[in-house]
């Protein structure tokens, strides 16, 4: 049987700091389930995990309380120890998450839940020919294919197929469609060019959302900014719910919204003020000089989210391309 909180609130304050961690992670949709390791890495405050460019500064209470807990220790009160009513220690303050997006909510990673309409079956059968894969998609290898709605559909790539999965577990999607609805764009160059969105599906409340799938690091790209950018502008016409989010729904907007300046960030501003441009030499120097504190990843992860926050033009396909005095321009989209 489990031990409650509230026999042990003067007993262990530690075992209820572990499971307020818990909670807040899968509140804030940074994990989708009970992972050992990322409430050690916050607890811990480890500054060459993922989290610390991403959340840590939203839970500064708590980033870095228990530098030498294990996961032994984290795994243990989360099995033999349970949350009741009677310990209001364990609620986080209240202030902590005054100035964030409220997330207890499963449409909280999508834009224009306010001017959403509701819409039938029939009618997001009727936005396109779904039977109908345009070839520049269908050419590419296929990864992973499942079945939905009584049709195998395709994956190009298994950050796809985790974020329909991730979508599918937060019960959001109730009749899924493939990749054939064309919405148009442009990139500057005057001629509007097609653009496929990954996922079209109708909510069980009756809602079409559209969701770009792009890890992190792709989304301050310029010409998947112009893309996101149409995509706005389709969805608030036609009254469609929508986002851009990686494989575990961290999404574009987020991104936006939340500010991030560490040694990262400011070694990307000295070195683009100076020089007028930031490219691929000049992120192998950061990759160099902060081997020991940052894995390669996260110091694109931290760059693509600043270059995003920025609305710098970076044309580079993979990586960055980056000149100081362009910004994008999104009049001219």
């Amino acid at each position: 049987m489990k031990t409650k909180y509230h026999d042990l609130v003067l007993f262990d304050q530690k075992i209820i700091d572990i499971h307020e961690t818990n909670s807040r992670l899968l509140e804030s949709q940074y994990v989708h389930f009970i992972n050992y390791n990322q409430i050690k890495q916050l607890l811990s405050g480890n500054k060459k995990s993922l989290m610390y460019g991403r959340i840590a500064h939203l839970h500064q209470d708590f980033w870095g309380k228990y530098p030498e807990i294990h996961e032994g220790e984290i795994k243990y009160a989360m099995e033999n120890y349970v949350i009741t009513s009677k310990q209001e220690k364990v609620n986080p303050p209240k202030d902590i998450f005054k100035d964030q997006p409220v997330m207890d909510d499963k449409y909280s990673l999508f834009c224009n839940v306010d001017g959403a309409k509701n819409f039938t079956l029939q009618y997001l059968d009727s936005l396109a020919d779904w039977d109908a894969i345009p070839k520049g998609i269908k050419d590419n290898e296929v990864k992973k294919t499942l079945p939905i709605d009584g049709v195998d559909v395709p994956f190009y790539s298994i950050p796809e197929y985790n974020t329909y999965i991730a979508l599918r577990s937060k019960k959001l999607i109730k009749h899924f469609r493939v990749q054939s609805l064309k919405i148009t764009h442009s990139t500057y160059q005057g001629k509007l060019k097609p653009y496929y969105p990954d996922f079209v599906f109708l909510t069980p409340e009756g809602y079409i959302a559209i969701v770009e799938s792009k890890p992190i690091i792709d989304m301050p790209n310029f010409y998947n900014r112009c893309k996101y950018y149409a995509l706005k502008l389709y969805c608030e016409r036609m009254g469609f719910i929508y986002a851009m989010v990686d494989e575990n729904l961290v999404s574009l907007e987020s991104i936006l919204q939340r500010k991030v300046t560490n040694t990262i960030t400011k070694a990307f501003d000295r070195i683009l003020e100076t020089t007028g441009q930031f490219s691929a030499g000049d992120l192998k120097f950061i990759f160099q000089k902060h081997k020991s504190s940052y894995k390669q990843i996260e110091i694109r992860e931290i760059l693509s989210r600043h270059i995003a926050q920025k609305n710098l033009l970076n044309k580079a396909k993979y990586g960055f391309e980056i000149k100081s005095d362009e910004t994008i321009d999104f009049d001219r989209l």
